[in-house]
């Protein structure tokens, strides 16, 4: 039974960010620019007026989304790196060594907390 409820909400999650991704393609808009929190609440007012009158409720979410503050600049911190071209990469020396003997730093090998 959990196991069911945890497939279904991994399921809506992913609905929902197709939702989202939807929106923000139509609106020509970074992702992370179009509020998940107020997707999820106002959404389905928008579908329930688009079943009654005819149309688009994505269409109708993305025409009202920056007046209503559904869509608008994203606050998350932006990292920006430098393009490195791949020429400038240099591939490593043949003699490295990847990988090393482990140590244990002088343990006694056995079970975890047994005592001898």
């Amino acid at each position: 039974m959990v196991l069911t409820q945890v497939w279904a909400v991994l399921l809506v999650a992913q609905l929902l960010q197709a939702l989202r991704g939807e929106v923000a393609a139509r609106a020509e808009v970074d992702v992370f620019d179009v509020s998940l929190p107020l997707l999820v609440r106002h959404l389905p007012r928008y579908a329930r007026h688009a079943a009654q009158h005819g149309g688009d409720p994505i269409a109708a979410f993305v025409a009202d989304g920056r007046r209503l503050g559904f869509i608008r600049p994203s606050r998350r911190l932006t990292i920006l790196v430098p393009a490195v071209p791949p020429a400038a990469w240099i591939p490593p020396p043949a003699d490295l060594v990847l990988v090393r003997t482990p140590r244990y730093a002088n343990r006694k090998p056995g079970p975890r907390g047994a005592t001898a």
